[in-house]
């Protein structure tokens, strides 16, 4: 009797993000390679779903893996000049400026770029240029894919790859058509088997964010309840100094030195109200006209107070939310990080983040849970004050206070649906 061969299993992995996810190994009955397909999130339908629809395509396709993660570098090694690594290098060089703000820092958006590019040099950096095509792109991306990234995330990297080699285009180090075939290569499809979708960002809960104020450090909680006025961008508040400012009307206008549309060429002015004009004014008296209006070294002496850096960034901004987050809504004391008996020492100490993980265990999705249901970013709180402008004003309203080019924008992003409004309906409708 012929030896059938064995379904490969569903099976679940851990990953250092803490997500538990589900697998799938498949081999090539022909070459013996071995993939990793992700499936989703451990133990639930869709991963099934997809696991199944893997094992048939697998099975129907005669067992064969059509794109083993790691194929064999080129036998013709590149000179240095013609190396992809030279292509990257000279690419984020001629760029760089792009993402970068006059006080020297990358943006995020820039971070993103480099990281793609990083990925091309590690994948293949020695490689002749010619030797990169659709086919390797493809399996570079299923590497993003195996390490749990978001679909967009994925599909962002792969751009970013692609415009690389365009940028070469123009620089006659790429050929037309190699760039033409590395175009071809599609977005991957919402759904598709092993692609994680990312989850959707969604406004700050309007208690949540008042209840956790008190325990802000004095200028962030100015900075949040500026950011609820006026939805401007976190950025776009941390920069602000007394000389961008024309109080010569009723509204004050605010006009960023830079801002996120900036190198499209877009304008962008933030009205401050009555209510925005007090928080800022207050803050005004006494400053240079060049200095930052939100200081974090003005804490009045508590936390933040011994701060060297003379304005806030994205990392410290979202850093002390965080911490405010813990304080407004600590943990039950079951999941809670405990202090333990220190050797050689006089006081206990508190266990480290890979104690309180062991000692959890099973336990540890409910901290994850908690956390979750229990704190909100500073990206939140932009939606949160689009969503509620949109509903007193209207869309067009929201879009402009946005900044947004188009009102399609702020539908498809900040404008959340008024739940209460459609149940509303139905009760009187249907």
């Amino acid at each position: 009797m012929p030896h059938q061969p064995r379904v490969p299993a569903y099976r679940r992995r851990d990953l250092k993000s803490g997500r538990t996810v589900a697998v799938v190994t498949l081999t090539d009955a022909q070459t013996g390679h071995r993939r990793d397909v992700y499936l989703g999130d451990y133990g639930t339908t869709a991963s099934r779903r997809r696991y199944s629809e893997t094992i048939e395509k697998f099975e129907r396709g005669g067992r064969v893996v059509d794109a083993p993660r790691r194929t064999a570098r080129p036998s013709a090694p590149a000179t240095k000049q013609d190396a992809i690594a030279s292509l990257v290098l000279d690419h984020w060089q001629a760029i760089k400026h792009k993402y970068t703000d006059p006080d020297g820092k990358l943006r995020n958006s820039g971070d993103n770029v480099r990281r793609a590019l990083r990925e091309l040099r590690r994948f293949a950096g020695g490689w002749p240029i010619e030797s990169f095509g659709p086919l390797k792109l493809e399996q570079l991306r299923h590497e993003f894919i195996g390490r749990g990234w978001t679909r967009k995330t994925c599909d962002d990297r792969t751009a970013a790859i692609v415009r690389c080699f365009r940028w070469g285009v123009a620089r006659e180090r790429v050929a037309a058509d190699q760039l033409t075939a590395l175009q071809a290569l599609p977005k991957l499809d919402r759904g598709e088997a092993g692609v994680r979708e990312g989850t959707k960002v969604r406004p700050a809960i309007r208690s949540e964010v008042e209840a956790t104020i008190p325990y802000l450090p004095p200028v962030v909680a100015d900075l949040v309840r500026l950011q609820l006025l006026t939805a401007a961008r976190g950025g776009e508040l941390f920069i602000m100094r007394p000389v961008d400012l024309d109080m010569t009307g009723p509204v004050w206008h605010y006009s960023p030195t830079h801002h996120k549309t900036e190198r499209l060429g877009k304008s962008r002015m933030i009205a401050l109200g009555p209510k925005a004009q007090a928080i800022v004014g207050a803050r005004l008296a006494g400053r240079p006209i060049d200095a930052f209006v939100f200081d974090p070294r003005e804490q009045d002496g508590k936390a933040g107070a011994r701060s060297v850096q003379p304005k806030y960034d994205a990392a410290s901004y979202g850093r002390a939310i965080a911490r405010a987050c813990e304080l407004a809504f600590p943990l039950p004391e079951e999941l809670a990080r405990q202090r333990v008996p220190a050797p050689g020492r006089k006081h206990e100490r508190w266990e480290t983040a890979a104690e309180w993980r062991r000692r959890l265990g099973r336990r540890w999705p409910k901290v994850e849970r908690w956390h979750r249901d229990h704190r909100w970013t500073p990206h939140q709180l932009r939606h949160l004050a689009a969503t509620e402008t949109r509903r007193a004003m209207g869309l067009e309203a929201a879009a402009i206070q946005a900044g947004h080019a188009s009102a399609r924008m702020t539908d498809a992003v900040y404008a959340e649906r008024d739940v209460a409004r459609l149940n509303e309906i139905a009760l009187k409708l249907g």
